[in-house]
């Protein structure tokens, strides 16, 4: 059977890195390494413990010279944090633990220490700290490969849109230089770090892509297929003119980026619009001059101590927030306070059936006092040398005590700051809204708080019962569904009736079109991955606020998923037309 007898398929996935391609397809499949448990002789303790040593400082070699090799900055933070993970201080004592005291060989100390990681990261309810496992255990394979003294073999693809069931930070490295058109993941997630290298590297990247490896053959035509994250195989004529038609707009030059940034936030007819960067590693922090945002809308806190044994103190927050507020060259810096399970901190693992509904963000924090003030006082430290730049934002917010208990807390250390002579503390105080209770009481919420940042990637998984890391459901999982429109409008609405201003910082914001289409329902920022600023700026600068906001009204008469996807497609379309 030739080619154009074959019957399109199409698969439903998510995008997390945009952009539309046709190529060849690759089914990429990677070797699981497991070890079992060996008991060493007590002799052999300190040989066993060298040879995860030298494994260790070889891996740190090998990665310092692919960073020098690099020149996309964000791949090269990222591989500076796997770097910095192997030289954690706390991963190599409990290593040398499991080899000297409980005498493991080193491989099977490796393997059980690095699955006491992932089964932790796997519980704690943050997506975003979820989506580093498969890095960890990208990490812990190369660890045991490299004591048994073998080599991991070079990445060899015959096609260029990569198909696997998910990939590390490390494997997108290396099939950025095979020169890959684009990446279809069964698993993945949006905030996982091979989803941010293939956005700085402008890999176009689905994810949720079920059964992918299963349904697609090797050297099959496969369109990715912009916005919409559908994965078409074997496309017919139809389909593939008009994916080609998508597929025109090309990736910003240097001379494009400069001049984008240069130019003021407004619309084609002069209207202005704020676009702010989110944050989550210290590394991404040097990104934000590539763009230059006006300032952060969301700087998260929960990954700047992964691999502590405690939250930090006080004065090492300050000086990461210090930082961020430096580099933000005198724009606001939108703080949120830690959001994930706090287990970690009690000593013990609490399993929780549904960790997105449970015991996490402003619910936590509310039981764990000493963390919370910790954060709060080192938060308004910094705001106070920093004044009217700094705003606080409590995550997981579902009912109106938690704000008030929140407000005393800040009370409570606006007194001990003001004790050690710090008195003038400006802290803007707003909620993310990213449950269907505060969007649906955001006038009563709004009259509590100074603003809004709707928060849409738990938004949707909400409002639409879909846990996004579920791969049987998560083609569910769409944030340009009709009833997102809907409540975000709502949203803006209500805050507006009061008076505060609200923000979107969720990945809905990082996709031009759908950037647009939040500009035109009168959104008062947008915060998003820094790679995705100027792209946004470029298309926002473009266009006249009323196509914005015609736009906008088209978008919020769409009834199915399937008519928001087409209206998007035909309105880039006709931009790149």
């Amino acid at each position: 059977m030739n080619e154009s007898q074959k019957k399109e398929i199409i698969i439903k996935a998510i995008t997390v890195s945009a952009g539309t391609v046709i190529g060849s397809s690759y089914i990429y499949k990677k070797n699981e390494v497991l070890i079992t448990p060996k008991k060493i002789d007590e002799r052999e303790t300190a040989l066993h413990f060298s040879f995860f040593n030298n494994a260790r400082k070889e891996l740190i070699k090998r990665w310092s010279a692919l960073q020098e090799k690099e020149t996309n900055r964000s791949t090269k933070n990222i591989i500076d944090a796997q770097i910095e993970m192997l030289r954690d201080p706390e991963l190599i004592k409990r290593i040398e633990t499991l080899i000297k005291d409980e005498r493991y060989n080193a491989q099977y100390a490796v393997q059980q220490t690095f699955e006491d990681y992932i089964d932790f990261f796997s519980k704690t309810g943050s997506p975003v700290i979820a989506d580093r496992i498969v890095d960890i255990g990208d990490l812990q394979d190369r660890l045991i490969i490299e004591i048994g003294e073998k080599k991991l073999p070079e990445i060899e693809i015959t096609g260029n849109i990569v198909v696997a069931k998910e990939l590390s930070a490390r494997e997108v490295i290396a099939l950025s230089h095979k020169k890959v058109k684009g990446i279809i993941l069964e698993r993945g997630g949006e905030t996982a770090h091979s989803a941010i290298i293939a956005r700085s590297l402008n890999i176009p990247m689905v994810i949720g892509a079920k059964n992918a490896t299963e349904i697609i053959n090797n050297d099959e035509t496969v369109c990715l297929a912009g916005s919409s994250g559908n994965v078409y195989i074997n496309p017919k004529q139809t389909t593939r003119t008009r994916i080609e038609r998508l597929a025109n707009a090309k990736a910003l030059s240097e001379k494009e980026k400069e001049n984008l940034c240069r130019i003021p936030f407004e619309t084609a007819d002069g209207c202005p619009f704020t676009l702010r960067a989110n944050i989550e590693f210290p590394v991404e922090i040097e990104k934000m001059e590539q763009c230059r945002p006006k300032g952060v809308g969301l700087l998260r806190t929960e990954a700047i101590y992964l691999n502590r044994s405690k939250f930090g103190d006080r004065e090492e927050q300050q000086k990461f927030y210090e930082k961020v507020l430096l580099k933000a060259d005198n724009q606001p810096v939108t703080i949120r306070l830690f959001d994930v399970g706090g287990d970690k901190f009690q000593g013990e693992k609490i399993s929780e059936n549904n960790p997105f509904l449970g015991w996490r963000g402003i619910r936590m924090l509310l039981d764990e006092r000493q963390l919370l003030r910790e954060q709060l006082l080192a938060i308004m430290a910094t705001a106070a040398h920093h004044p009217g730049r700094v705003k606080l934002l409590l995550p997981m917010v579902t009912m109106i005590e938690e704000i008030e208990q929140m407000k005393e807390e800040i009370e409570h250390c606006r007194q001990i700051l003001a004790r050690e002579g710090q008195t003038d503390i400006s802290l803007p105080l707003g909620i993310m809204a990213e449950t269907p209770n505060v969007a649906l009481q955001s006038v009563r919420f709004a009259k509590k708080v100074d603003f809004f940042s709707i928060g849409t990637n738990d938004l949707i998984q909400y409002l639409l019962a879909v846990d996004r890391g579920n791969e049987r459901v998560s083609y569910l999982y769409r944030q340009i569904h009709p009833v997102m429109w809907q409540v975000i409008a709502m949203i803006i609405e209500n805050a507006h009736r009061q008076n505060i201003e609200v923000e979107v910082c969720g990945e809905l914001a990082s996709y031009p079109v759908a950037a647009a289409c939040l500009t035109g329902l009168g959104i008062d920022g947008l915060s998003m991955n820094p790679a995705a600023v100027l792209p946004v700026k470029k298309l926002l600068t473009n266009r006249t606020m009323d196509e914005l906001e015609a736009l906008a009204d088209q978008t919020r008469q769409c009834e199915t998923v399937n008519e928001v996807e087409t209206l998007f497609d035909n309105w880039k379309i006709k931009i790149n037309d």
